[in-house]
């Protein structure tokens, strides 16, 4: 295993301070040989006001054990307003294509996974990928296969009001009005929006269910590819749906914790 991290903020020019930390296979082969891995981008939540730890390193042990190779983003919160954040994301896509020699990437096989506010910004990015370098007048390559969104926000209209707060907060008046608009993430798809696999849970107080269904509907409508589980029970932010992120364990985590070999298996189907 091979473990760096990269200050994607100063390397790309980009407001805030983001970093990536890259947890990587080495070669287990005799002959030395070490293929191109399909690899996960973690993108934790934390309302757009902190980014959340129990939501980072532990999903990323789950998929490296699975064979992908692991990149888990420290993004800009507030009072670092969007459109920062959508481009540190970005910026990290970039940087896997563009080292993916060096880093041992598959290019076809680039998923990213995001937890409540940080699964509206991979949300984010899934609906406007295809627009960033004209936005912002990059030249990146933003190539993505498929994500992931647990528990995701996904609309100010039922919504934690402070994730959209927070992402907007050097915005006022009319602007800040616009962009909380176009923030809603459901009223973004379009037929080019990456394949997602979505699971929440119906008792999710912080985060209304509604959210995940809002976007999966959306997709159904622009016949994106999608997958979505709805578990009966438990509360946002679970994360692995176990002991070791919740200080309280119930019987029904075992059946939880399925979300991370079922959105594996999403994953797979969505490599061409």
């Amino acid at each position: 295993m091979q473990v760096s991290t990269v200050n994607i903020s100063e390397l790309y020019g980009l407001q805030g301070s983001a970093t990536l930390e890259c947890i990587t296979h080495d070669t287990y082969r005799d002959d030395l040989a070490l293929p191109a891995r399909p690899s996960v981008i973690v993108v934790p939540g934390g309302g757009y006001a902190m980014v959340s730890k129990r939501e980072g390193e532990p999903i990323a042990s789950y998929y490296l054990a699975k064979g992908y190779n692991t990149f888990i983003l420290t993004y800009s919160v507030a009072p670092i307003s969007y459109p920062t954040q959508l481009l540190q994301l970005s910026a990290t896509v970039d940087y896997l294509h563009a080292n993916a020699e060096t880093l041992h990437v598959d290019e076809n096989a680039i998923f990213i996974v995001g937890f409540s506010a940080g699964g509206h910004l991979v949300a984010n990015f899934a609906t406007d990928y295809m627009n960033v370098n004209a936005k912002f007048g990059k030249e990146w390559k933003l190539g993505a296969t498929a994500v992931c969104l647990s528990y995701p926000v996904i609309t100010s209209v039922l919504s934690y009001q402070g994730t959209h707060d927070n992402l907007l907060s050097q915005y006022s008046g009319a602007e800040r009005d616009s962009l909380m608009k176009s923030l809603n993430i459901d009223e973004c798809v379009t037929e080019k929006t990456l394949p997602s696999f979505v699971w929440m849970t119906a008792q999710d107080n912080c985060v209304p269910p509604q959210n995940s269904l809002m976007y999966t509907s959306a997709c159904l409508e622009h016949g994106v590819r999608c997958e979505l589980h709805m578990f009966p029970d438990g509360w946002h932010g679970l994360s692995t749906c176990d002991e070791q992120t919740n200080d309280v364990v119930e019987p029904y985590f075992a059946k939880l914790n399925s979300w991370m070999d079922l959105s594996e298996d999403f994953f797979r189907t969505c490599i061409k």
